[in-house]
Order: structure tokens, then C-alpha cells, then sequence
């Protein structure tokens, strides 16, 4: 069973669209593939979020505030510097202005935010150490509310540096140390014994520029599964430290089956409503179960919330939904009113490789739940060169996704292989650049875990269906795009004149 994508010609770069089989499936269950660590239910809101303080200053060094209101929010799903309305009354009384203005999305609709003059931005957390921006332009709005906070410090104030949160004021006797701590550095802590790492891809969402633009960076996103009580779907979910509580898109909650009376809404599935308010203002939102959400690390073993509730609400197509601060610091209710620790100690998010769109949460267990267990053994019982698991994340019986589903082109062993989704169009997952050098730059990504097939490059000079060759591939540079998947960077020099390149999936017998 072969299975071929994206023939590339290298002289004169004419494609030839990809080849595709069909493929006989056959039901069976299936529940967590990898080992585990169960560690507890989700206590539903954040205890606390990280915050920071903050000093806007003029060209000439002059502070301009704000004095009182200068509490910000250290938010990973914000990607930018935002001033809410009493920080920003602090700031013009010192003389602080703006110049132009955007147009900014957040989880209640669009908001016009003013932009202001390039300033410098001093910023420190619980730890004291002082960091600084130049040349800031930041948003503001004169209506906004953040609540306590007087504005939010987004994925600026983080690119280049990592990020630790220490959740363990919460444990301990002092109610006046009840809160995240926060410090930056340019190094990882040490682990003590119990770290698990989950890579994150940062993405950008780009909107109109005023020029200069304004002072921004792209969001982390990590995968998760969430295992619903009528299905379980692999998601993008974005790390939101500013989130108080999860949330699920509604095109992710309707492909977990939540709309159990299929109504086309969540109002009778959920367990009450609620207010939430950021950038655009306030919306009342439903809170559902959502059932368990698991997160694959790169140690090969899944963390385990269980009992999640959260919000449905339809983000953005891309955002299937977020990892709030409620599951950073679930388990710390109990430690705060006297009982066992939280399930998370510190989490540190690395993002010194920030302009490379990558990072990694890296996350302190709490010893007493480190206990991983084992996952079922993966089988493929169709015998398709798909383990089955893999397939349950898109689709609720085996034989429902036989052909192409989502008519990009790309059968299921293939798309299996590169770990992209089945159910959404990707029609050209190979990138090919030519270099001004003469070589070959190929990028595309890779299923890490490949137990009954393999997927590898070929080259041709003709096209012709007994000329294709193995790639011999060195060197071989793998970079994790998230627990399960890497992409895999190759440069080639091309043997010929003329050469085609493609990928090849294969099931094992």
C-alpha cells in the first residue's frame, strides 16, 4: 500500500498533483495510546494569574507611570503591550501620547485601540529583576478593563527570555505570599526530578499596521487531546495565562459531540453561564463539561486534567480553543485551604527562540502525582498502516474515514505520516526553496510515532514509475512543532538537470 505527495520539478518547478488510494477500515475502540499521569480534577477557575510591574518612560529617560495602576497582566495570549482606562489616565497626565490606531480581536469582538509613541517599557516581576523594551508602541483604550490589572504585558515582554511562574505561595501559611510569583532569566532552572516539556509553536495573526507598527509577537499554541464523553479530538489550543478559565471553540465543542441534542447550540448542554470580559468588552458565555483534556509531552507521556469545565466560545477559525491559568494552578484550592499541594510547582516557559516561531512549557510535578502508567498497547487491526488511535481523533468509527475525507489530495496513510489533519484541507504540506547556492531546502512535517509505516523522500529524473530513488538524507534536522509531530528541515543537491522530489508513505507489513 503505497500512498505519494507533491512531485516537484527542480529545473523548472512545474508540480503534478499527487496520487491518492483508498483505504478499507474497520471499527474498534480505543481509549489514552501513551503512558500517563493522571493528575487530578480541574478546579474549574485560576486561583491567581502572573502579573507584573511596570514603568513606561519617555526618549529622555523621564517616567511617565502610571504610579498606582501599575499592576499589568503577564499574558501569553496577548500580542501586545495593552494600557487599560486608569493606567492610561496616569500616563496622559504625564504626558503620554499616541499617534495612530489598529483594529484588535479578542474574545468578545474587535475593539479600536489607539497606538502610542515609541516608549521604553521597564517591567519586573515578584523576583525584582528589572527588564526593559525599547521603542514600544502600545495599545490603549480609554474603556478597557482588565480588572484589577491596569493593562496587560503580552508576548513582547517574554519573547527572548523565559518565563517562571512559582504556584507554591499558594501552600503555605502566609496569605500575603498566596500569589504566582514570577521571574525572567536567560537560562532554564534546574529540574528536580519531575519536569515534563511540552514544545509550542508560536503563530502570528496579523492585522493592519499602522507604520511604524506596533510593538508585537506571535502566541503559543500547544497540541492537547480532550477526551469528551462522546468522543476525544486532537487540538491547537493556545496558552493563555490571562485566561481565568479554559475555553472551548465552538467548532472544536461541536466536533467533540458537547451539542448532545444536536440543536445546533449549548444553551441546554450547559451547567451555567457567565460573564467574561477582554479585549472588545464583556459576553455571557455558557460553561461546559468538557470531560478530560490530556497534554502529550515530549517525554512520551500524556499529563491528565480530569473533569474539566470551561466556556465554549467561537474564537477564531485556527484557535480551537485555550489553556487557561485554571489548569496551571488546579490542585492549589485545596493547598490554600490547607490541604495537599497543587498538581504544577513552577512552570517555565522557555521563549528565547521566540523569533523562530518555537518554545517549550516546561512544567515542575508535584512528586506525590508523578506516577505514570501505562497506556494500552497500539494496535492496527485494520491493518491499513494507521494505528487506530490516531485515527479515533478525527473520526468516531474506523470505516467512516475511508478516501480522501477532507479532498486535499492526501490519502489517510499520508496524512497519517505527516500528522496533519484529515478533516481539513492542507493540499501542499512539502515546502520546497531553491537555494541561490544550487541546493534544495525541504521542509514538511512528520508523525513521531510511525509503528506501522514509514514515511521517507524519493528523487526522479523522469517521472517514470521504476525511476524513483531513496533520498539519502544527512544531514537530518528535526524540530518539534509539538509533542507528536516535528518538522523535518532536508538540504538536497540535485543530481540532475532536471529532478522531481516527493514524499512516499508505506505501510509496514
Amino acid at each position: 500500500m503505497l500512498d505519494f505527495l507533491a512531485y516537484e520539478h527542480y529545473h523548472c518547478g512545474m508540480q503534478i498533483p499527487p496520487l491518492s488510494l483508498g483505504i478499507l477500515l474497520i471499527a474498534v475502540l480505543s481509549a489514552y495510546s501513551r503512558p500517563f499521569v493522571e493528575l487530578g480534577n480541574s478546579d474549574g477557575l485560576a486561583l491567581d494569574q502572573p502579573r507584573v510591574a511596570v514603568e513606561f518612560a519617555d526618549g529622555n529617560g523621564t517616567s511617565l507611570g502610571p504610579d498606582l495602576a501599575n499592576s499589568f497582566l503577564l499574558d501569553t495570549g496577548a500580542e501586545r503591550i495593552l494600557i487599560a482606562g486608569n493606567a492610561l489616565s496616569e500616563l496622559k497626565l504625564n504626558g503620554y501620547q499616541t499617534n495612530a490606531q489598529i483594529i484588535e480581536q479578542g474574545v468578545s469582538g474587535f475593539t479600536a485601540f489607539d497606538v502610542s509613541k515609541p516608549y521604553q517599557l521597564n517591567f519586573a516581576g515578584t523576583s525584582g529583576q528589572v527588564q526593559t523594551l525599547e521603542g514600544v508602541r502600545a495599545l490603549s483604550n480609554p474603556s478597557s478593563n482588565f480588572g484589577s490589572f491596569g493593562g496587560i504585558v503580552g508576548m513582547p515582554g517574554m519573547a527572548g527570555r523565559v518565563v517562571s511562574m512559582d504556584f507554591t505561595g499558594f501552600g503555605g501559611d502566609d496569605i500575603f505570599s498566596a500569589f504566582v510569583g514570577v521571574a525572567f532569566t536567560d537560562f532554564i532552572p534546574e529540574s528536580k526530578g519531575h519536569r515534563y516539556t511540552i514544545p509550542l509553536q508560536l503563530i502570528d495573526f496579523p492585522i493592519a499596521e499602522p507604520d511604524p507598527p506596533t510593538t508585537a509577537t506571535g502566541i503559543p499554541f500547544m497540541t492537547a487531546i480532550v477526551h469528551a464523553p462522546t468522543a476525544k479530538r486532537r487540538g491547537r489550543l493556545l496558552l493563555d495565562t490571562g485566561g481565568q478559565i479554559s475555553i472551548l471553540s465552538e467548532h472544536f465543542a461541536f466536533a467533540l459531540g458537547l451539542d448532545r441534542d444536536g440543536d445546533g447550540n449549548f444553551e441546554n448542554e450547559a451547567v451555567t453561564f457567565t460573564e467574561i470580559g477582554g479585549i472588545g468588552g464583556a459576553v455571557t458565555v455558557p460553561i461546559l463539561d468538557f470531560g478530560d483534556i490530556a497534554i502529550p509531552t515530549g517525554e512520551g507521556t500524556d499529563l491528565i486534567w480530569k473533569n474539566v469545565q470551561g466556556i465554549v466560545l467561537e474564537i477564531h477559525p485556527l484557535i480551537d480553543g485555550i489553556f487557561g491559568s485554571d489548569l496551571l494552578t488546579s490542585g492549589w484550592l485545596e493547598a490554600f485551604l490547607g490541604g495537599d499541594d497543587g498538581y504544577i510547582g513552577q512552570a517555565h516557559c522557555d521563549f528565547r527562540e521566540a523569533a523562530k516561531h518555537r518554545g517549550a512549557l516546561l512544567l515542575d510535578i508535584n512528586p506525590a502525582l508523578d506516577i505514570p502508567l501505562p497506556g494500552p498497547q497500539v494496535t492496527d487491526l485494520d491493518g491499513d498502516g494507521i494505528a487506530d488511535d490516531w485515527e479515533y481523533l478525527f473520526f468516531s468509527e474506523l470505516n467512516a474515514s475511508h478516501g480522501d475525507t477532507d479532498h486535499d489530495g492526501l490519502s489517510l496513510l499520508l496524512e497519517h505520516a505527516l500528522n496533519t489533519d484529515p478533516t481539513k484541507p492542507d493540499p501542499q504540506p512539502l515546502a520546497i526553496n531553491h537555494t541561490a547556492e544550487g541546493t534544495i531546502n525541504l521542509s514538511f512535517t512528520r508523525n513521531r510515532e510511525l509503528q506501522f509505516s514509514k514515511l521517507f523522500v524519493e528523487s526522479s529524473p523522469t517521472l517514470e514509475f521504476d525511476s524513483w530513488t531513496p533520498v539519502i538524507i544527512s544531514p537530518e534536522t528535526g524540530n518539534p512543532v509539538d509533542s507528536l509531530t516535528e518538522t523535518l528541515n532536508l538540504t538536497l543537491s540535485p543530481t540532475t538537470a532536471d529532478q522531481f522530489f516527493r514524499l512516499r508513505a508505506i505501510a509496514l507489513e
